[in-house]
């Protein structure tokens, strides 16, 4: 999203761990569209790992390979709801975003 206004008010944001956004509001978005940026992620993965013995990783399928979807959230599952985010950026742009946001700090 880009919007001139906001810029200045989120200075120092690059200096965070991790930000959590919640894009409903401004953006437009349906209910649960959220994003959460982390700097680390391989501290943010250690945060929600836990194998119990029937969450094994395996050789194939969604177990297989080196990172599975269980290591980042709580929820053991791959919702894909990052579509609704991504498909609204691909239609609208990020300057089109950005329009709004600038009419509310207004």
């Amino acid at each position: 999203m880009r919007s001139p206004m906001l810029s200045h008010l989120v200075g120092g944001l690059e200096r965070a761990d991790s930000v959590a956004l919640e894009l409903h509001e401004w953006m437009h978005m349906p209910f649960e569209a959220g994003m959460l940026l982390v700097r680390d992620d391989e501290a943010h993965r250690n945060t929600f790992t836990l194998t119990p013995d029937y969450l094994e990783p395996s050789t194939r399928g969604l177990a297989g390979g080196p990172v599975w979807c269980r290591e980042y959230g709580p929820q053991l599952s791959r919702g894909f709801r990052v579509l609704k985010v991504w498909m609204s950026l691909e239609e609208h742009c990020a300057d089109r975003f950005g329009r709004p946001v600038d009419r509310n700090i207004t």
